[in-house]
C-alpha cells in the first residue's frame, strides 16, 4: 500500500533545481517495449473546426539495452528512458479507420515493423502493448517552446 498523499505533495517544497538528463544521440536505432495505447481526440490550437483522432504511445527503453557509448552519453543517469509517439488516425465518414491506400501511413509503418500488417489478420491498438520496436532517435528543437532546447522524439520504426 503506498502512502502517497496528492495534497502533502500539493503542499511540499523542494529546495534542488531540477536537471536535464543527456539527450541520446540522433540518428542511432534503439530497442524499446511499446506500453499501453491511448487514444485522444485533438483539434486544431488556430481552427477549432478541424478535429481529429490519435493513438499515443510510449516507448520504453531499459538502460542496460543501450550500447556503452549511448550509456556514456547519458552520463550518471539509470533511469527508465520512456519516449512518446502519436499516431494521428484517418477515419471514414463513418468514423471507422480509413484503409484505403495512402491513409493511416504512421499507422502502416508501426503495424509492419511489427508484423501486424498482413491480410486477413485482426489488428486493434491494443496488440501493439508489450511489443518490441527499434526505432531512430530524432532531435527537434522548436524555438517558440522550452527555450528553443532540443527534445528527443521517436522518428522512424522497423522491426526490432
Amino acid at each position: 500500500m503506498s502512502i502517497f498523499d496528492p495534497q502533502a505533495l500539493l503542499n511540499a517544497s523542494i529546495d534542488a533545481p531540477m536537471t536535464k538528463r543527456n539527450l541520446l544521440p540522433a540518428g542511432q536505432d534503439y530497442i524499446g517495449e511499446i506500453g499501453e495505447p491511448k487514444m485522444r481526440r485533438w483539434t486544431k490550437k488556430d481552427d477549432p473546426s478541424v478535429t481529429g483522432v490519435a493513438c499515443d504511445l510510449t516507448i520504453e527503453v531499459k538502460p542496460e539495452e543501450l550500447t556503452p557509448a549511448q550509456k556514456e552519453q547519458l552520463g550518471s543517469f539509470d533511469g527508465k528512458l520512456i519516449f512518446r509517439d502519436s499516431i494521428m488516425i484517418d477515419l471514414t465518414p463513418e468514423g471507422a479507420i480509413d484503409t484505403a491506400a495512402g491513409k493511416n501511413g504512421k499507422l502502416r509503418q508501426y503495424r509492419e515493423a511489427l508484423d501486424m500488417n498482413k491480410q486477413g489478420d485482426s489488428f486493434s491498438f491494443l496488440m501493439l502493448q508489450g511489443r518490441r520496436i527499434r526505432f531512430k532517435m530524432k532531435h527537434n528543437t522548436n524555438p517558440d517552446f522550452n527555450n528553443g532546447e532540443a527534445t528527443e522524439q521517436v522518428g522512424a520504426v522497423a522491426k526490432p
